[in-house]
């Protein structure tokens, strides 16, 4: 097993410019190839929600991605968070924070992958991994409503472990 973290693989478009992909973690096996996008995310995270599945969160997926198709799966993150108010007194704060879709980042990460390898003649298997790294808690936590085969989704370390196994 050999395990690379936080790689550069440099790569050509078809206008002939260069540019690079960032891998956060590969590993390679005699099995194929592994890509982790790892996010320290802290809040909870709903991965994988479309409008049609929101429900009740409804409204804030429609604030949030007023483009997007019903059956688009995005991925946000509701933080609480105690602030001060302007007499010093600790309040209450609720945020939603977007990040973009790190389904789709780590699997057009892949693709570009698969690609350079290909001019190289090797033709690997890559396996996507989206692992949410920070510590899951009642506060912090992963709720995962993908129904997508790809990536694997995985929210603690001793499943990562597991999963490479």
């Amino acid at each position: 097993m050999v395990i690379m973290g936080n790689l550069f693989v440099p790569f050509k478009e078809s206008n002939g410019q260069t540019y690079a992909i960032q891998i956060d973690h590969l590993i390679v096996l005699p099995s194929g190839i592994y890509i982790i996008e790892t996010k320290f995310w802290r809040g909870k995270v709903y991965h994988g929600i479309s409008k049609e599945q929101a429900n009740e969160l409804g409204h804030v997926m429609d604030l949030l991605y007023p483009d997007e198709k019903k059956n688009q799966e995005c991925t946000f993150v509701i933080l609480d968070d105690l602030t001060k108010d302007e007499y010093g007194k600790e309040k209450k704060q609720v945020r939603v924070q977007d990040y973009g879709d790190p389904a789709r980042q780590v699997k057009k990460t892949a693709v570009t992958l698969s690609k350079e390898l290909a001019k190289h003649n090797y033709k690997l298997y890559i396996q996507t991994i989206l692992y949410f790294a920070y510590k899951e808690d009642e506060i912090n936590n992963v709720i995962n409503h993908s129904i997508q085969e790809s990536p694997e989704v995985i929210s603690n370390e001793r499943a990562l472990g597991n999963y490479i196994e």
